[in-house]
């Protein structure tokens, strides 16, 4: 699956999980740097820059445009960090190949929904990601799961049918993890789930499905 290609925009890290249990997770610091980055890309082919544990910690950066860019922004050069070089100008996932690959992609500090254009307010970020690996789940497509939510995933071409993907996801998430059925999770998303459009400036476009886990008693 390809993303957008943008002056903006860069992938980072590749870290395949793999499958062995430990005691005591390692934590780990990448930095971006040119072997670290690949840009406006996605693909599993790509030699990963670090192999890590199930259960271990990453902590990352992320880096978003040309250093001159930010220089002309008024941005004095010691707080630019020395990593982004010139030549690059910009809880729940399935496993789909061995290794267990992951990228993690560029920040944006402001987007809404739908990103109609080609750019967000694009920025570097640093963050810490725990990559654990859950044996035996048969996870067709990205989950996520925040303090106020469930949400599901969808992306295609058609905004259609990644609407009907996230629908379907949604409802498999709550016959899962709420013990409903089938029909009583299809009724209560009618009623209570929100459809968002995560991006429609790609050829494949995103929705991603929203359900409160408010309405559910404890």
């Amino acid at each position: 699956m390809r993303i957008k290609n943008l002056a903006y925009t860069l992938t980072i890290v590749m870290l395949p999980a793999l499958a062995n249990a430990q005691s005591a997770p390692k934590t780990f610091d990448l930095k971006a740097s040119p072997p670290t980055v690949h840009r406006g890309f996605f693909d599993a082919s790509l030699k990963p820059v670090l192999t890590i544990d199930s259960g271990d910690i990453v902590r990352l950066e992320t880096v978003s445009g040309n250093p001159r860019w930010f220089e002309k922004l008024g941005v004095p050069k010691d707080k630019i960090p020395s990593e982004l070089p010139e030549q690059f100008p910009y809880d729940y996932l399935p496993v789909h190949v061995a290794g267990a690959l992951l990228s993690v992609s560029d920040g944006h500090a402001v987007q809404g929904h739908g990103e109609v254009s080609l750019s967000a307010v694009e920025t570097s970020l640093k963050g810490e990601i725990q990559v654990v690996l859950h044996k035996n789940r048969r996870l067709r497509w990205p989950r996520a799961e925040t303090a106020t939510h469930y949400i599901t995933m969808g992306l295609d071409p058609d905004l259609d049918q990644a609407a009907k993907i996230a629908t379907s996801e949604m409802l498999d998430l709550l016959v899962e993890t709420r013990g409903l059925s089938r029909d009583e999770a299809y009724l209560l998303a009618s009623a209570a789930m929100d459809l968002i459009v995560t991006q429609v400036v790609d050829g494949t476009k995103g929705v991603h499905a929203m359900m409160p886990k408010a309405i559910f008693q404890k």
